[in-house]
C-alpha cells in the first residue's frame, strides 16, 4: 500500500512537472499593427505604418495573413548612374539625381511558418506575394560624367505599380499581457524593418 502511494506521488509530480514545462497556447489578437523604416532602392528612405489581420491563429505551426502598408518619404535623392554608346564614346557616364517626396501603398496575403508557435517567444519565417503602388514628386537634373549641369532641372511627376513576392522573419515575443513582434522584410526592390504589437481582439 505505501509503496503504491509513494508510486502514485511520483507519478503526479512528474504530470504536473512536465505540465508546467511543455508550451501551452497563449490567446492572440488577430489584427496587428506595426511601424518602421523602409529602405527604397537608389538609397531612398520612408517611414512605413502596417496593419496586419490573422486569417488563421497564430499558435498553429502555419498561419495566413492579410497584410497593409503606408510608406512616405517627405525628402529623397535618387542618385542613378548609366552608360550608352553615346557616353562610351565620351569616355563617361551621366548620372540623374531625383529628389522630391514620395508615398508608396502596398498590400496582399503571407504565409508564416512558426518555429514554437505555442512558446512565449517564437521565431517565424514570413512568405508573401502582393501589390505596391508608388507616387513621386519632384523635380530630376541630368549631370555629365564630370559632374557639370546638361539641363536645369526639371519637373518631376511619376506613378506606378508592380507585383511582388517577399520573404522575411521575425519573432514574437510575450511582455506582460502584450505581444510584440520585430520583422524583417524584403522583396524584389526593397528591406524593411519593423516593431509592432498585436490589439487585443
Amino acid at each position: 500500500m505505501r509503496i503504491a502511494r509513494v508510486a502514485g506521488f511520483l507519478v503526479g509530480f512528474l504530470v504536473q512537472e512536465a505540465q508546467a514545462q511543455s508550451p501551452s497556447p497563449w490567446p492572440t489578437g488577430r489584427l496587428g499593427v506595426m511601424a518602421g523604416i523602409m529602405y527604397q532602392r537608389h538609397d531612398a528612405y520612408s517611414a512605413q505604418l502596417s496593419g496586419l489581420y490573422y486569417l488563421t491563429s497564430e499558435n498553429r505551426p502555419l498561419s495566413f495573413r492579410v497584410q497593409g502598408y503606408v510608406a512616405w518619404s517627405p525628402f529623397q535623392r535618387v542618385i542613378t548612374r548609366t552608360s550608352d554608346s553615346w557616353t562610351l564614346m565620351n569616355s563617361g557616364s551621366w548620372t540623374l539625381i531625383n529628389s522630391g517626396s514620395a508615398t508608396q501603398v502596398g498590400g496582399g496575403i503571407a504565409a508564416i511558418l512558426h518555429a514554437r508557435p505555442k512558446s512565449r517567444v517564437s521565431p517565424y519565417l514570413i512568405a508573401s506575394y502582393g501589390r505596391s503602388q508608388r507616387w513621386q514628386n519632384g523635380s530630376h537634373q541630368e549631370f555629365d560624367a564630370a559632374e557639370q549641369a546638361i539641363a536645369p532641372p526639371a519637373p518631376w511627376i511619376h506613378s506606378y505599380s508592380w507585383g511582388e513576392f517577399g520573404v522575411g522573419g521575425g519573432v514574437r515575443a510575450r511582455l506582460g499581457s502584450q505581444v510584440v513582434r520585430l520583422e524583417v522584410t524584403s522583396t524584389n526592390n526593397r528591406l524593411a524593418l519593423s516593431l509592432g504589437m498585436s490589439l487585443p481582439f
